[in-house]
């Protein structure tokens, strides 16, 4: 079975194609004087399956357009998700300082007290990315500090809703021609294609360190130690997650299928996403959170057609941005790192380059407008498959059979998407520090393991309730839920 390797690449990174007249003076003068400065730029981009075969290439590009329209350089250090803590950390110890990456790099990088402050450098050198967002926008708690801007959001879906997606192919040789739209009738599903599927695993989780309930959720949470809001949100009460009967049905159902060895084997070890044992045909289909061009997206990093099955309601289960970028404090060329971000938030060739490659080597332009392979005989080298990892995503062209109105489409995905009033609610845990981490700790050592299907909920779920209100559980249930109710009354 494959294997997850953690490496990491470096490469020139730049993008281009704006004008800057008001931010970045970009005259003959001004690039002669900012390349004798030698002024480079070290960015991180998190990858979660391989570093694209082309990327030197690529490199080349990027290159060329940074010392063409800012006049200085930047790497780009590209990171596999495995690992990537450890390999960043050992790169800063030896020297190596991240100027400006995405949120995907995680603690301690991200932390809030390693950010630089970004109002105003936002007004002389990113007018542009003020541009894209309302006041509202960017006052998302997440974003702020004390009232001080440390994190700018990326144009995505925010929205989200569970799904699966199935190998095309293979449906259609099993005889499969309705799509699922709950869990009950995946499953009767997977129970039809067990008659006829004997050499490949049925379902996994999206990665094979993460569970079931990773991309699978009716609820929103409240705090980190258990407690949600059941029915998208909507429901009167908190509950603590593990005590609900839907909780009870779910890691029953996820045990049957990891008994009936429609589970891979290796999912409880392994960091690797699922789409690489579809790639390597051991896997018919794998769970994953819903956006527009979804199927595209995994048919790409599957390099199988994939259909994608939706499961729940669209909702916003946040009301914080996901995925962010930021400027170190460690940083000593900030403001040509606020040049950099105002470059990548607006400039279409910039994308599309970083996301699908060169043109005309990676990627060609169709009648219709959308990017496909230049060959279909031929692998592209070149896909990222992380577009939500990018400033904004909406600069690029669709992909393969996408509609041309994709983005748009996306708009409207967020827009029309449930917003429980209740993501509002913030529960303030003072007091009962000693009982959460008991809990969590609890939760650590059980929760992985049912809903994977690894343990027997019959036999371990009374178990971890039970530790569970032995860590003080009904205390904290009781006061998150005062806590909640006479906010509701003020909500009113």
């Amino acid at each position: 079975l494959l294997m997850a390797v953690a490496m990491v690449i470096f490469f020139p990174f730049m993008l281009n194609n704006i004008n800057f007249s008001e931010n970045v003076q970009s005259d003959t003068e001004t690039v002669q004087y900012m390349s004798e400065r030698k002024i480079s730029l070290n960015i991180p981009f998190i990858f979660y399956t391989s570093i694209p075969e082309d990327f030197d290439k690529v490199n080349e590009e990027f290159t060329q357009l940074v010392e063409t329209k800012l006049g200085f350089s930047a790497n780009l250090i590209a990171l596999l998700s495995s690992g990537r803590t450890a390999t960043a950390t050992m790169m800063e110890n030896e020297g190596t300082v991240f100027d400006l990456f995405p949120s995907a790099l995680g603690a301690p990088f991200t932390d809030e007290a390693n950010l630089m402050e970004l109002d105003s450098l936002l007004q002389t050198d990113g007018k542009n990315i003020l541009a894209l967002f309302s006041e509202e926008e960017l006052s998302s708690p997440n974003l702020r500090k004390n009232g001080k801007l440390l994190r700018l959001p990326n144009k995505v879906d925010n929205a989200e809703c569970a799904c699966v997606v199935m190998r095309t192919d293979l449906l259609e040789e099993y005889g499969i021609t309705q799509k699922a739209s709950s869990i009950q009738e995946l499953d009767q599903i997977l129970t039809n294609i067990a008659q006829s599927e004997k050499e490949r695993s049925l379902i996994a989780p999206s990665r094979l360190d993460r569970s079931f309930l990773n991309r699978y959720y009716t609820w929103i949470p409240v705090g980190n130690a258990g407690f949600v809001i059941m029915n998208y949100g909507r429901s009167e009460m908190v509950e603590l997650l593990y005590e609900t009967e839907e909780y009870r049905e779910m890691v029953s159902l996820f045990y049957r299928w990891k008994q009936n060895g429609w589970v891979p084997d290796i999912a409880f070890l392994n960091e690797f996403p699922a789409s690489d044992l579809v790639k390597a045909q051991e896997l018919v289909g794998y769970f994953c959170h819903y956006k527009p061009g979804i199927d595209t997206q995994e048919s790409m990093k599957c390099g199988y057609d994939m259909e994608a099955w939706v499961l729940t309601d669209s909702v916003l289960t946040s009301n914080q941005p996901a995925s962010t970028w930021a400027i170190s404090k460690q940083s000593k060329y900030p403001k040509e790192a606020m040049q950099l971000l105002n470059l990548m938030y607006t400039d279409k060739e910039a994308m599309n380059l970083l996301n699908y490659g060169i043109e005309g080597r990676n990627y060609k332009v169709s009648e219709t407008g959308n990017a496909v392979p230049v060959s279909a005989q031929e692998e592209t080298l070149y896909y990222s498959a992380l577009g939500w990892e990018l400033p904004n995503q909406y600069l690029c062209v669709p992909w393969g059979d996408d509609p041309f109105d994709i983005w748009e489409e996306t708009q409207r995905f967020n827009e029309t998407a449930q917003r429980p009033e209740s993501l509002d609610f913030v529960f303030r845990p003072d007091g009962y520090e000693t009982e959460l981490l008991a809990m969590n700790s609890i939760i650590e050592e059980y929760a992985f393991g049912l809903e994977t299907g690894n343990l027997n909920p019959s036999e371990y779920l009374p178990i971890f309730l039970e530790e569970l209100q032995e860590a003080g559980s009904e205390r904290v249930k009781k006061v998150v839920n005062e806590q909640y109710q006479n906010w509701r009354k003020k909500a009113r």
